[in-house]
């Protein structure tokens, strides 16, 4: 659908509805996601595991912070762009959250990795959950660059007027 119609022509309750319904499912598949994954990591039987994903969730949280920060601010910026019909902002915009967001990926990932024992001690690791928590979060170091910049895009897919792609790409 044309996003003129969709933010211009449309009812307000049905526009509304339209971008907020698929945004709604596109959270709680990520709310599943943390769910589940300690689901199966509880499934192990052992609580030193389960007490080393719990350790490192702050970890995806601060993630998601600054792909919320990239994601939102560029989503208005972009959004007063187009409805102002300056299509060189909305392109700026688009290709700051997009280089923003992989950049900061990728010094996250490096901070993690570089810096990863007294990140994990400060968020409590200890001698028995040491290891577990590492490995758990090595894994998500290398793939930061990928999940904040697929988490601020997903924010610049939907100013376009496009959540339900934006659904599918979270």
């Amino acid at each position: 659908m044309d996003e003129h119609v969709l933010m211009g022509e449309m009812k307000i309750s049905k526009a509304v509805a339209k971008m907020a319904i698929p945004s709604v499912i596109s959270s709680l598949v990520t709310v599943v996601y943390n769910m589940a994954d300690t689901f199966f990591v509880g499934q192990t039987g052992d609580p030193l595991q389960v007490a080393a994903v719990s350790l490192t969730n702050p970890i995806f949280i601060l993630m998601m912070a600054f792909a919320n920060m990239f994601g939102m601010g560029g989503s208005a910026v972009l959004s007063m762009a187009l409805g102002a019909r300056d299509d060189r902002r909305a392109k700026n915009a688009s290709a700051f959250v997009t280089y923003a967001s992989l950049i900061v990926g990728i010094v996250f990932a490096a901070v993690l990795i570089l810096f990863m024992n007294p990140i994990l001690t400060l968020f409590g690791a200890n001698a028995e959950t040491y290891e577990f928590a590492r490995g758990y979060t090595f894994h998500i170091s290398y793939g930061a660059p990928f999940i904040i910049w697929s988490a601020a895009a997903s924010f610049i897919v939907r100013a376009e007027g496009s959540s339900r792609e934006a659904m599918i790409e979270v």
